[in-house]
């Protein structure tokens, strides 16, 4: 198929009637002889990269009373032959018989030819000239298409029916009507000759529409066939831009004007294979369930990576780096082969006597004779290890058993150590920086410490720091769950505290610091649970008098700077909002911030609605709001009208209330809102109060804002396992892990 663009030249150079034009310009043609009116019309076709096109193309012809839209007047298909500079010339009518119909031109209106090659959209149309227009004066010298001389007077006598047939002294000639014509037809029927001088119907329909029908009377189309055909030679189709080529009816089967066929569902094929798509597993990509498919693979991974196997799929994966390009043997190592090409094999050397042995002789590996005396074997006996019967044996300490005085000693099982003195049971001395105990098991606890003496704040562990110039730590927990808990204090009998609260699971006391401190690099740096109704879950106390300095809570961002404090008084002061409330809007999907109303002065508010009586109306003050302010100094009330009328005023306000009158002495009955602003009782005179000190953040913060958060050591630095640490080799690493695991 050629694809071609929308540019056509076209030049109407030849107009050709094989007919004459007029009695003074051509002889007239032999009598009885009917030549079909047929033009010529000649153009050029380029395709879309402008170059012209040949070869054989299939084009169809159509002629229009408008130059755009509108239906065609008269359509033909032909196959143009296109020379290689895509020229061709075309005889319109040539297909026919009957050659252009003359009536199309008859009415003297002009027309115009538009051009669709095979597949494509049609071209602009083209105005025809004037010598198409030629045919109708031609017809002007016919009678229904045929010469004056084709209709003579009947011979005298010939009867009634040589008076319908005309030219019956020319039945010798092969256009001659015979006058003994019979039989019969039936209307819209093609009729056919059934002798030399009989006519009848034959098997070809022409509806009033135009449609043709064969076997049928009822054509649904054009040509609508009833029965089987034969083609014994090629069927060309010639399709227009927007329909199949070929359908079947009552199925989804198809031929596009591409040539693209589209099967039927279930659609099977030749062979026991019914594969009806093709997908792309792992690995894999392309794949799909029409047409041609194409598998590849994977095209998405970096620029080096190869496919690798994880165990479930194949996935993107960074390919080895090494550069081995050969394997040497060096002498003394007691190894012989390599090289760097081919299959590369290493064994041990060959060159040792008979019954020598590779010894390591402090350098390198070289061949040895195996020791003569006759000792048959040694046997480690209590307390010992090693032994045995070839070569040189060597005895050792079970130093599982038997400790080590000047070595780090490890027992397996319980040691118990008993006193009777005043003075400490173990006392351990480490001179450099390492712990001086380091503990560890795997599945209980690594050290307890009981106390069965009977007397107030006697603790069963103490952990004390004597360093006075840094902040040392008295006693660090760490846990290396995410889940866990670096210190657990428990209270099981009760013991008293300073505050008379005997119960408490951790009690941290100062008397010039933190009590209790907690901090945290990434979670909560405090958390306070409880599960009962009757205490809450925080409780916190100031024991000042001072009402001004006071305070109960402060809570501030060292880096942005915002504070909130609770002062001893209760009152809540903070740098930023004061939101009055959170509400769920879209569906309980999202949640709002609601701020509350800034005032310069201590005001409480109230709202309520009434209704007037003849323009005037009395409200009352809720008893229980009017308590809460003093209504006794000036209050503000608003209005809004809830109707029509003169507008609204204020009157005759009260401790108790106040009155609502209409402007103008209306005498209105509408309702409406008001809003009342009372001062707050107790707070009448204060207006932007000064709160610097209220605000003032407390001057022994650990974190100042801009200091780095105080950083406790791990287990690892606490156990003296940091890396180049002197201490590393005193505590089994597998030991370390085990307690921050755990």
């Amino acid at each position: 198929m050629f694809r071609l663009g929308t540019w056509l030249c076209v030049l109407v150079e030849v107009i050709s009637l094989a007919l004459s034009l007029s009695a003074q310009q051509t002889p007239a043609p032999a009598a009885g002889v009917i030549v079909p009116p047929v033009v010529n019309f000649s153009g050029q076709l380029r395709g879309e990269d402008g170059k012209p096109l040949n070869g054989t193309v299939g084009a169809t012809f159509s002629l229009y009373k408008e130059a755009e839209g509108g239906a065609p007047l008269w359509v033909e298909t032909q196959n143009l032959q296109v020379d290689k500079n895509g020229h061709y010339t075309v005889a319109l009518g040539s297909t026919s018989s009957q050659g252009l119909p003359v009536n199309i031109f008859s009415s003297g209106e002009a027309r115009w030819l538009g051009v669709q090659l095979q597949g494509e959209a049609e071209l602009p149309r083209v105005l025809l000239m004037s010598v198409p227009y030629a045919m109708k004066a031609l017809d002007a010298e016919t009678i229904g298409g045929k010469s004056v001389s084709d209709f003579v007077l009947a011979q005298p006598g010939s009867g009634p029916a040589s008076a319908s047939h005309a030219g019956s002294t020319r039945n010798s000639s092969n256009n001659s009507i015979n006058p003994n014509v019979s039989g019969s037809g039936t209307k819209n029927f093609v009729p056919l000759w059934l002798s030399s001088s009989k006519l009848g119907d034959s098997n070809i329909f022409q509806s009033t529409s135009g449609k043709i029908g064969v076997g049928t009377k009822s054509p649904g189309a054009a040509l609508d066939v009833n029965g089987g055909g034969d083609i014994r030679s090629t069927l060309k189709l010639f399709p227009d831009g927007s329909k199949p080529a070929l359908t079947v009816s009552g199925t989804d089967f198809s031929v596009d004007k591409t040539g693209t066929v589209k099967f039927v569902s279930g659609q099977t094929f030749p062979g026991t294979g019914t594969i009806t798509g093709v997908k792309a597993g792992s690995g894999l990509s392309g794949g799909g369930n029409s047409g041609k498919v194409t598998l590849n693979l994977l095209q998405s991974c970096s620029n080096g990576q190869v496919l690798q196997w994880n165990g479930t799929t194949w996935v993107c994966s960074d390919a080895g780096t090494g550069t081995i390009t050969g394997v040497n043997t060096n002498s003394g190592s007691g190894l012989t082969g390599g090289g760097n090409t081919g299959t590369l094999s290493l064994s041990l050397v060959k060159s040792c006597s008979n019954n020598q042995v590779l010894q390591w002789n402090g350098s390198s590996w070289v061949c040895s004779s195996a020791g003569s005396g006759t000792i048959t074997g040694v046997t480690a006996g209590t307390d010992l290890t090693g032994g045995g019967n070839t070569g040189n044996v060597t005895l050792n300490l079970d130093t599982n058993k038997v400790p080590q005085l000047a070595a780090a000693n490890t027992f397996t099982a319980t040691q118990t150590v008993s006193t009777n003195s005043s003075s400490p049971s173990i006392i351990v001395n480490n001179a450099s920086n390492g712990d001086a105990i380091s503990a560890v098991s795997t599945s209980g606890t690594a050290i307890i410490a009981t106390s069965e003496r009977d007397t107030n704040f006697f603790p069963g562990l103490v952990g004390a720091s004597d360093g006075i110039n840094t902040q040392t730590i008295g006693v660090s927990g760490y846990t290396s769950s995410n889940i866990g808990m670096g210190v657990y204090g428990q209270n099981v009998l009760g013991s008293s505290v300073l505050f008379n609260n005997p119960y408490a699971g951790v009690w941290g006391d100062s008397s010039d610091g933190e009590g209790l401190l907690g901090t945290s690099d990434n979670y909560l740096a405090l958390q306070a649970i409880n599960n009962t109704d009757l205490f809450p879950t925080v409780l916190l106390e100031n024991e000042t008098n001072d009402s001004l300095f006071g305070q109960l809570l402060v809570a501030f961002d060292s880096v942005v700077g915002g504070a909130c404090t609770i002062d001893s008084e209760g009152d809540l002061s903070c740098s930023g909002e004061i939101t009055g409330g959170v509400a769920l809007v879209d569906n309980n999907t999202r949640k709002v911030s609601l701020n509350a109303v800034g005032a310069t002065e201590d005001w409480y508010e109230d709202a309520g609605s009434g209704q007037l009586s003849q323009g005037t109306a009395s409200i009352r003050l809720d008893p229980t709001f009017a308590q809460t302010v003093n209504t006794g100094v000036e209050y503000h009330v608003f209005l809004t009208p809830k109707g029509d009328c003169e507008g609204l005023y204020v009157d005759h306000e009260s401790p108790r209330g106040f009155e609502v009158h209409e402007l103008r002495h209306g005498t209105s009955n509408i309702a409406f809102d008001y809003r009342i602003m009372a001062k707050r009782r107790g707070h009448e005179n204060v207006r932007l109060a000064d709160v610097t000190q209220r605000m003032r953040i407390p001057s022994t913060a650990i974190h100042q804002p801009g200091a780095r958060p105080v950083h406790v050591p791990t287990p690892r630095q606490i156990l003296g396992m940091a890396p180049g640490h002197p201490a590393a080799a005193a505590v089994p690493v597998a030991k370390v892990r085990a307690v921050e695991r755990k």
